[in-house]
């Protein structure tokens, strides 16, 4: 191995490509950690694209697992959902809690003092902002049902059993009518 290495240092056009070689390789290396990393988005449940989630698409995509969950449900024929949210999306940002205790006086009761500060992290576009935690979805308030068989009572009791245990809410938010059997989807 000496022997061929010895003959490639001898022979100088092997050489200078040998070099030529290196040097191509440690510039790619250097302009390589010259690009900027791309950072992963933060990703919420449910979320399809990879990015973000808006409070929109988070009720459409619901309501089109609920329907084909009611749509399974024997004698509930065609289906249409209509879902109520309590609110929007809220985020929570992350924070450092700090406490402290102080004896207050001599019989024994203390006094207890929390702080609470918003973590700050320098974003992008070299600004503090809040650090995420997490984003919580809205829960379901209301859930309206639109289906051809509401008129018997057996199907309206299991599609009602099964929204209130889906999202755990009352019966009294959920209703169940009778599709118009005239109008086209």
């Amino acid at each position: 191995m000496l022997k061929q290495l010895e003959e490639i240092i001898k022979d100088e056009k092997k050489l200078k490509v040998i070099v030529i070689c290196g040097l191509i390789l440690i510039a790619l290396l250097f302009l390589w950690e010259l690009l900027p990393e791309k950072k992963e988005k933060e990703t919420t449940p449910g979320s399809q694209k990879g990015g973000t989630i808006t409070t929109e698409e988070y009720t459409t995509q619901l309501e089109q697992k609920v329907k084909q969950m009611v749509e399974g449900i024997e004698g509930a024929g065609r289906v249409e959902i209509m879902l109520t949210l309590e609110s929007g999306k809220e985020t929570v940002y992350q924070s450092d809690v700090k406490r402290q205790t102080n004896k207050i006086s001599n019989d024994g009761n203390y006094q207890q003092d929390t702080q609470e500060t918003i973590v700050l992290v320098e974003g992008d576009n070299g600004r503090k902002q809040a650090l995420v935690q997490t984003e919580k979805m809205p829960a379901v308030q209301g859930v309206v049902v639109l289906c051809d068989g509401a008129e018997n009572i057996q199907v309206q009791k299991r599609i009602i059993e099964a929204l209130t245990t889906a999202f755990s809410i009352p019966s009294t938010q959920v209703a169940v009518v009778l599709r118009n059997s005239q109008v086209q989807q």
